[in-house]
């Protein structure tokens, strides 16, 4: 239905998605200049996050007006 092809919720979790994904890189950063590296359980939740959000957009007002 209407609900949804709207777009605005999409939006906003890609807003969001993408803000926590340029904090988490500026956090990446601070550390190695720092001599702190990245454990595996950390880049573990990156490629689940990256994965997430790559499903993620295969669905509602993206899938409704692109994919589909």
């Amino acid at each position: 239905g209407a609900r949804k092809r709207d777009w605005r919720p999409w939006l906003l979790g890609l807003g969001m998605e993408v803000a926590a994904r340029e904090l988490g890189k500026k956090e990446v950063r601070e550390r190695t200049v720092a001599g702190w590296r990245v454990t595996g359980l950390e880049k573990e939740e990156l490629t689940r996050r990256r994965w997430g959000i790559a499903w993620w957009g295969m669905r509602g007002a993206f899938y409704e007006n692109v994919t589909r």
